[in-house]
């Protein structure tokens, strides 16, 4: 966890102008709204006691004006706060992706992770990087504030509103605690029936599966209905404080309201004193309120902090040991792989030095993508050992039949998330054949989530050149010229490999035509097992 908050600490100092910029409109906004009960009082004084209604006018061009002038601060606050926050959800849901396809978790052993993790879930942390800051400045302002302005209103009525303050604060402390229970239930199971409901939709979108009974979308509510189940199963515990709480809040504007009266009627209170009094009693009670309420955001934001985490934390299978320069920076030996006991790979050892150029081959389904997964450390299950000299996230760069593109500009799917480098993306971009895509569109044409706007050739063009940009030891390709021309696939290939020829790669394909000679190992997997179709240092 402490990578990711270091990462977004990282990313709020980058945009700490936003931040100063907002703090100084939040702070004059606030002190705006904190005299208008003021003039309440005293038009309202003026109006009872002196039967003087000329300043009425004036006092109401100035409530306005300052309301208006209030309203237009926080939106010009909200939208440059939005900016720097935006960024900063963006920039970790990049982080969180790329761990997530370059770690030990197999992308569909844990329901909802691909779905919320790495879409979802990222934008509940815009509670902890927004609005914590401004409640948090908004609520003391107005506490030290209110707290003044009454006792000199009243400096009885005030006591007595303080009297009333720890049932308040428990209470709703109450709540809160009650509620601090679901939230981390509530994420797991909303994580589930959104990843059902994902898994259903995509499935009626690409194979136009319409069952007559509804069966495939009935599943889907019912997972969203066990997690509002699951939800209002903590709710009504909270209830019963939820009660007392709102009762507080009628009963205590009545008490000091009678109150207030007898003070008005012992001449220690005027009419629009006591007007003011019952406006500014909220200046304490809400910032409370606001503070409480703010705990349920942020055990919420600790929680999502500690789900993304987990990409961090797993154990990757495949040990890293140092080596020398000369020894091999991957080896694989006796590996066997079954599922459901179904053998998948058997007794298949492969040792692969650095620059070696590895071409897998063999019909689909013999497992050539199952054995890329297993040295990248995806698979948890298998007998043998798979060790290397290279640690598999830092040294590692993979294109996967899983990658997919984000939701952003072509530049920032391609970057993903590492600094710019000009000259780098230039070559990729040469490489990749991707310059005419670019002048159909630009680098900051705007992608859907998983490319739809684009087409599968381009969609494949801007993975591989991601995969390319990444610097990384080894690079492991599954299928990275498919739904490319022939002809294209071929010229890319060639590019990318004399890019790359200072680096390994191991690459998975089934069209190999003109590319053979290309490579100075190539194995075959076809029944369970890997033939050396070729082996040259």
């Amino acid at each position: 966890m402490k990578e990711l908050i270091s990462f977004a600490l990282h990313h709020i100092k980058k945009h700490k102008k936003f931040y100063i910029i907002s703090l100084l409109i939040i702070i004059f906004t606030t002190a705006l709204q904190l005299p208008v009960p003021f003039f309440f009082k005293n038009m309202i004084d003026r109006a009872v006691y002196q039967r003087n209604l000329n300043s009425f006018h004036l006092y109401i061009i100035a409530i306005i004006s300052i309301l208006f002038l209030r309203e237009g601060g926080r939106l010009i606050s909200n939208i440059t706060m939005e900016k720097a926050v935006i960024n900063i959800v963006k920039k970790i849901k990049v982080l969180t992706l790329k761990r997530f396809l370059s770690n030990a978790l197999y992308p569909y052993e844990k329901e909802g992770y691909v779905v919320s993790r790495t879409y979802d879930e990222p934008d509940d942390l815009r509670e902890v990087f927004f609005e914590a800051f401004v409640i948090i400045i908004k609520s003391v302002m107005l506490f030290i504030f209110g707290l003044v302005a009454l006792i000199f209103l009243s400096w009885r009525l005030t006591l007595t509103l303080l009297l009333f303050l720890p049932l308040y604060i428990y209470m709703t402390g109450k709540m809160k605690d009650t509620l601090h229970k679901s939230v981390k239930p509530v994420i797991e199971e909303n994580a589930k029936a959104r990843s059902l409901w994902t898994n259903i939709a995509g499935m009626v979108e690409e194979y136009k599966i319409f069952d007559k009974k509804g069966i495939l979308p009935e599943k889907a509510y019912l997972g969203v209905e066990k997690v509002m189940n699951k939800y209002f199963g903590y709710a009504k515990h909270a209830y019963f404080y939820d009660v007392i709480m709102n009762s507080l809040n009628d009963i205590i504007p009545i008490v000091t309201t009678l109150l207030g009266i007898h003070e008005i009627f012992k001449g220690r209170l005027t009419a629009g004193g006591l007007f003011a009094f019952t406006s500014m009693q909220g200046y304490l009670l809400n910032p409370i309120q606001s503070i409480m309420n703010l705990r349920i955001n942020l055990v919420q934001s600790y929680t999502v902090f500690k789900r993304l985490s987990e990409f961090y934390t797993e154990d990757i299978p495949v040990t890293v040991k140092s080596q020398a320069k000369d020894d091999p920076v991957l080896t694989v030996k006796g590996l066997n792989i079954s599922f459901e006991n179904c053998q998948i790979l058997e007794d298949i050892s492969l040792s692969i030095y650095r620059g070696d150029k590895v071409l897998l081959i063999g019909d689909n389904g013999t497992g050539k993508t199952t054995f890329l997964r297993a040295m990248l450390g995806f698979l948890k299950e298998y007998k043998g050992e798979i060790y290397s000299s290279i640690p598999p996230y830092i040294g590692y760069s993979a294109l996967l039949d899983t990658s997919q593109l984000i939701e952003g500009t072509i530049i920032e799917n391609i970057t993903f998330g590492d600094p710019e480098d000009a000259g780098r993306l230039e070559q990729i971009l040469r490489i990749t054949n991707l310059k005419p895509v670019i002048k159909k569109y630009s680098l900051n044409y705007h992608v859907d989530i998983a490319g739809k706007n684009l087409s599968q050739g381009e969609r494949q063009k801007i993975l591989l050149a991601r995969t390319l940009y990444k610097k990384a030891d080894i690079y492991i390709l599954d299928e990275p010229i498919q739904h490319i021309p022939q002809d294209e696939a071929v010229f890319i290939y060639k590019n990318m490999l004399e890019f790359l020829k200072n680096k390994t790669v191991i690459s998975v394909m089934h069209i190999t035509k003109g590319l053979e000679d290309l490579h100075n190992k190539i194995y075959n997997i076809q029944k369970k097992k890997l033939t050396p179709l070729k082996e040259e240092v």
